[in-house]
C-alpha cells in the first residue's frame, strides 16, 4: 500500500531542515534517506521542497524516507526549534519544538514515529517489515548479522 507525506507535514520538514542545514549537508541528508535524482535547484527551502514532493511522486514508500530523514532530529536530546527570521524579537521558549511538531502533525494523519526511523500507520506495523529492512539496508550478506533459531529435542520414550 502506497502511503504519501501528508502536504502539511511536507511544509513542516522542509521549513525545519532548511533552515538548520547547509546546501551539502541538505544534499547529504537526502542522499542518505534515497530519495530519488539529483538535488533539485534553488535556495534551500525550495531544495527541500521540491525534494520531499518528488519522494511523495516517485517512491514506493515514501514515509520510509521520511523516517531517514527526520531520524536525526527526532531522536537527539536537543529541543530543536525551527528558527524563524524573527526569532531574535521573542522569546520562543513557548513554542513547540521540531519534534513536537512533527509528532502532532504524524498524529493529526493516523500516523506516529518509531525509534530508528521508522513510520508506522495506525498503530500497525512500521512502514518498512524486518524483511524488508533486511534486504533494502543490504544486511542478507552482511557477517555481522546472526539470526538465531532455538530447536527443542524431545528424547524418544
Amino acid at each position: 500500500m502506497e502511503r504519501k507525506i501528508p502536504q502539511p507535514l511536507v511544509s513542516v520538514v522542509a521549513d525545519h531542515i532548511s533552515s538548520v542545514e547547509t546546501h551539502a549537508s541538505l544534499d547529504s541528508l537526502f542522499f542518505y534517506a534515497d530519495a530519488p535524482g539529483d538535488a533539485p535547484e534553488g535556495s534551500k527551502h525550495v531544495k527541500a521542497l521540491e525534494w520531499l514532493r518528488r519522494i511523495n511522486k516517485e517512491c514506493k514508500d515514501p514515509l520510509s524516507i521520511l523516517g531517514k530523514l527526520i531520524e536525526g532530529y527526532m531522536e537527539s536530546e536537543e529541543s530543536y526549534r525551527t528558527p524563524s527570521a524573527f526569532s531574535f524579537l521573542a522569546d520562543n521558549k513557548n513554542e513547540p519544538t521540531f519534534k513536537e511538531n512533527v509528532n502532532k502533525m504524524l498524529a493529526k494523519y493516523g500516523f506516529s514515529y518509531m525509534t530508528g526511523g521508522f513510520i508506522a500507520s495506525g498503530g500497525s506495523k512500521p512502514s518498512l517489515s524486518l524483511q524488508e529492512a533486511i534486504v533494502g539496508r543490504n544486511m542478507g550478506n552482511d557477517s555481522n548479522l546472526l539470526i538465531v533459531f532455538y530447536v527443542q529435542i524431545m528424547p524418544d520414550d
